[in-house]
């Protein structure tokens, strides 16, 4: 084969790896195999001309980032992208509530709300109040799992809660 057939070849090789690399986790086998690709295509036409060499560098310059940002907005919709990158921010849990960080709400208007624990408090726990799961603190003891609960007091990120 000709030089020229074996930069045609490799710039064709480092497109298959670099689009097996996005496709597929290799832990970057493929990129790096992609890349000695593009340099060995390089160092072909820089042996063709040094117009072309000079041409392909420009190229490899212009087309590797724009390759590399396509690929990270492709990436999130493949198959192993979809299981890798986390979609919404947090489904419902497995009882139908949504999971919520109090701090989120006005802390001091939870005092005196009443819930119910989703979780043993022993005593740190899952608790539902007004629709919300939070993370609870016991101040009475082990509180079981289905207890009614209310809200004693917040302090900070700690949400205080008693049985009822």
């Amino acid at each position: 084969m000709t030089t020229e057939m074996w930069a045609v070849v490799l710039i064709g090789l480092t497109f298959l790896f670099f689009v097996l690399e996005v496709l597929i986790p290799s832990g970057g086998l493929l990129g790096l195999m992609s890349a000695v690709c593009l340099i060995s295509a390089n160092v072909c036409l820089f042996m063709i001309s040094t117009t072309a060499g000079m041409i392909g560098m420009v190229a490899s310059l212009i087309l590797v980032p724009v390759a590399f940002f396509t690929g990270l907005k492709i990436f999130p919709h493949t198959p192993i992208g979809k299981i890798l990158i986390l979609g919404e921010r947090q489904k419902a849990g497995a009882d139908g509530v949504k999971y919520e960080e109090h701090r989120d709400a006005d802390p001091q208007s939870l005092v005196g709300a009443r819930g119910q624990a989703v979780s043993e408090l022993r005593p740190v726990g899952i608790c539902t109040i007004d629709g919300r799961r939070l993370e609870c603190i016991s101040i009475s003891g082990v509180i079981d799992r289905g207890t009614s609960i209310q809200v004693d007091s917040v302090q900070g990120m700690e949400v205080r809660v008693k049985s009822v």
